[in-house]
């Protein structure tokens, strides 16, 4: 995808509408309102192709600011195992095979929040390594729930309620990112050859 400002803008709104259906689906779920499972199902699965088109433009920042190669192989691969993780659950295949990607994230995922720091692009720095941050804070959060105490004979609501409000920390970080490229885009004229 080129990043020019009509696509960025895009983007943007892209990010804030798949931010609202995050949201949405994290309040339904902490309010115990049950949604049917075709509109949570389908929700999520527009909610998971908003993330992959952002992953996707993110390289695209990456290659529009001459990143290397090595920065933006990880984002290349992270996208890649998204993308393998949606097709998953388009089919909805419950198999030990969804069960071992989530290891597989996680290596990828610290992975690619390292890499974030190699970004060498002065305005857009800052905000990937936001984003790397924001993977790592996030990445944290999930592997501590599964630590949190709960006491026994007692009913609490699991924790994999917090997720989908984990889940906003890097979708926030990549806003900022587009934003940043808007201001970016507005800054410097884009010649006709990129």
């Amino acid at each position: 995808m080129k990043v020019t400002p009509g696509n960025n803008q895009r983007m943007v709104i892209v990010s804030i509408i798949s931010i609202v259906i995050l949201f949405f689906l994290w309040l339904t779920k902490i309010n115990g309102v049950t949604l049917d499972s075709i509109s949570y199902y389908g929700l999520h699965l527009i909610y998971e192709g908003m993330y992959l088109a952002m992953l996707w433009y993110l390289i695209s920042i990456l290659q529009f600011s001459g990143e290397s190669v090595s920065v933006q192989t990880p984002f290349t691969i992270f996208l890649g195992v998204g993308l393998v993780n949606y097709l998953i659950s388009l089919v909805n295949v419950q198999t030990a095979v969804i069960a071992g990607t989530g290891a597989l994230v996680g290596i990828i995922t610290i992975y690619t929040a390292i890499y974030t720091f190699h970004v060498k692009h002065h305005n857009i720095k800052r905000p990937f390594r936001i984003l790397g941050i924001a993977l790592l804070v996030a990445l944290l959060l999930k592997i501590s729930l599964v630590f949190l105490p709960i006491p026994p004979g007692k009913y609490v609501p699991g924790p994999d309620r917090f997720i989908g409000l984990i889940n906003l920390i890097p979708l926030l970080a990549i806003l900022y990112i587009l934003l940043q490229t808007r201001r970016i885009l507005k800054a410097e004229p884009v010649s006709s050859s990129e």
